[in-house]
């Protein structure tokens, strides 16, 4: 506690003594100015104290004192009239001061966590939303939410989750989706993201329960990601492949396809038909031993290992048996 007369100690406790690492005889008579961290911060919570005073009668504000070894302390400063006026230059103003230091600390601490946290979410290519399921109230989503979304923050604070961004379809498996999450603690999903501009955007969805400090669930996070170009990217990759295929079956020269133990892995229809076997048939069997001749399997055997080990492409001829035995000379 001090007690202050037109801004000149008058009175002071042992415990600011002990706060500010001055004496009482240091103190009392002297302005209130060596308190403090600078005449800038003098002159700052002089003109909001006295402001606050000569409206209320009482004042409070967060200030920077210089300890006398020239450490830094913050404070919070509560003051009153305790008798006079300030009209009239002669009150006495009482001033508690309580040591915030270590709280500022803290405070400035998760601060910085805060706004790290907050980087990291919004750096984040992925949506990110998260909501209460009990009444589909938005609870936080990131900037590229806001973005996929077409929305305005304050519009999707007002939006019903999920609800106002999926269509009919879509909500029907919002019950399992749910049902999974419990019982399994997440789920992945696709399901299409309607936009401010009516626009559905196919997303891949990872969702999970955030628990209360009780370990109940209470909101659902969900991390999404834009599939639409890789869908395009996969429709695009399967017409080709069966582009390959059709040209692959349809031909009329004879082909196999074998992997590196021996094992066939596709024949074309034009060589199915002239050995006589289904497809069914030929899958997974050993080439050298179900189509080769015995006479001719060393030579093609060696023939593979250049092709497998080397890479390098070969022209021969041999033969090929068909499903009644006979031979076939191929090139």
């Amino acid at each position: 506690m001090v007690v202050v007369n037109n801004r000149v100690i008058t009175r002071i406790n042992k415990i600011f003594c002990e706060l500010s690492g001055y004496s009482e005889n240091e103190l009392i008579g002297q302005s209130t100015a060596i308190g403090y961290l600078d005449k800038a911060e003098f002159e700052r919570v002089g003109q909001t104290l006295y402001d606050q005073i000569n409206k209320t009668g009482h004042g409070t504000t967060e200030a920077k004192l210089k300890h006398k070894n020239g450490s830094i302390i913050d404070v919070l400063i509560s003051s009153s009239i305790s008798s006079g006026s300030l009209s009239d230059g002669d009150g006495d103003i009482i001033f508690a001061v309580v040591d915030i230091t270590e709280r500022n600390s803290i405070r400035n601490k998760l601060n910085n966590e805060i706004e790290f946290t907050e980087t990291a979410i919004n750096a984040q290519v992925e949506t990110l939303f998260i909501f209460d399921p009990s009444t589909g109230k938005p609870i936080r989503w990131n900037n590229a939410f806001t973005r996929l979304s077409g929305y305005s923050d304050v519009e999707i604070a007002a939006m019903k989750a999920p609800d106002d961004w999926y269509d009919e379809k879509d909500l029907k498996k919002v019950s399992d989706i749910f049902d999974t999450i419990s019982r399994d603690g997440h789920i992945t999903v696709e399901i299409s993201l309607i936009t401010k501009s009516n626009q559905p955007v196919l997303t891949e969805y990872r969702a999970s329960f955030i628990n209360d400090a009780e370990g109940n669930p209470k909101y659902i996070i969900a991390i999404g990601r834009d599939i639409t170009k890789r869908r395009q990217t996969e429709k695009k990759l399967e017409k080709e492949q069966y582009f390959s295929e059709s040209i692959i079956q349809t031909s009329p020269a004879y082909f196999v396809a074998i992997d590196a133990e021996g094992k066939t892995k596709v024949m074309n229809l034009t060589m199915l038909n002239a050995l006589g076997y289904k497809p069914e048939e030929v899958i997974g069997k050993d080439y050298l031993a179900t189509f080769t001749p015995k006479r001719d399997q060393k030579k093609v055997r060696e023939i593979f290992a250049k092709l497998i080990n080397l890479n390098e492409p070969t022209i021969n001829e041999n033969s090929i048996l068909t499903k009644d035995g006979r031979k076939l000379s191929v090139e």
